[in-house]
């Protein structure tokens, strides 16, 4: 992994932290994450980097 991944994955881990303190949000985080790939799948000039 190199840092930017490492910076990535700890910051989701306490966006995770966070969410599972709260059953009122939870889920949040993935919820939004889903949100915004349907929105920019369905942009003009979409290219997924995900593979």
């Amino acid at each position: 992994m190199n840092h930017t991944e490492h910076l990535l994955n700890s910051l989701f881990i306490m966006a995770s932290m966070v969410e599972a303190r709260d059953p009122y949000t939870g889920g949040h985080l993935w919820r939004v994450s889903q949100f915004c790939r349907v929105l920019a799948e369905s942009g003009e000039g979409y290219q997924s980097s995900w593979g």
